[in-house]
């Protein structure tokens, strides 16, 4: 499979950099960047609302073209809260293709069909005020504790199961599970405590199916 050249990649959070856009990658699992990006997939990034008319503005004075989000309102997807809409872009090259999702707040998939809502506000609040710059790769990354949050929010609202890929990046962070303990009873209330004890012992083919049916709050 036919991989984007990591120079575009880092040019692409060069112009970021650049420009103060307050932004972070919201993930990079497998390590697809900069390196192994395939032609084709696309790069998952959280811009801050303060920043969002200068993002506009600076991709599409760079040769990005803003497309229909596959989840976003266009396709009959909400946005709870008054929470705006995602966005998805694509780089004009001929030579590949080069796309960025774009969020404005940190969400996940609601239990309402076709539905996003935000994560609690202190949530939100966390990432931003904790966010960590990678000197080795030159971009804004969510810190350890947070982008393990996100990672479980993610495998069990958004994905509905829990892959080996996330596993390997949840298993890496887990250590700090009790640290976030407060973030997760917000997000999971009562049934956290089973949570954290699943993943504590890497029992994460449980997880989904005693979320769903949990019945002690």
């Amino acid at each position: 499979m036919k991989k984007i050249n990591s120079e575009v990649i880092n040019n692409f959070f060069l112009l970021l950099n650049e420009n103060n856009i307050n932004y972070i990658l919201i993930k990079n699992i497998d390590n697809e960047l900069p390196n192994n990006l395939i032609d084709g997939k696309d790069i998952d990034i959280l811009v801050h609302l303060d920043s969002k008319e200068e993002f506009e503005n600076i991709m599409k004075e760079n040769n990005y073209n803003i497309l229909t989000h596959p989840q976003g309102n266009e396709n009959g997807w909400n946005f709870g809260y008054n929470m705006p809409s995602c966005q998805f872009w694509k780089k004009n090259d001929n030579s590949f293709t080069l796309y960025i999702d774009v969020n404005f707040i940190l969400c996940c998939k609601s239990l309402i069909n076709k539905t996003w809502v935000p994560l609690n506000e202190p949530i939100n609040n966390s990432i931003w005020q904790n966010k960590i710059f990678d000197k080795n790769n030159n971009w804004w990354i969510m810190d350890d504790k947070n982008l393990l949050l996100y990672l479980i929010v993610r495998c069990i609202f958004d994905k509905s199961n829990f892959s080996d890929s996330y596993i390997k990046e949840i298993e890496i962070r887990k250590h700090y599970i009790n640290e976030i303990k407060d973030k997760l009873e917000i997000t999971f209330f009562k049934f956290n405590s089973h949570l954290q004890q699943l993943i504590k012992d890497s029992n994460y083919n449980k997880i989904i199916n005693d979320y769903i049916t949990y019945n002690k709050y």
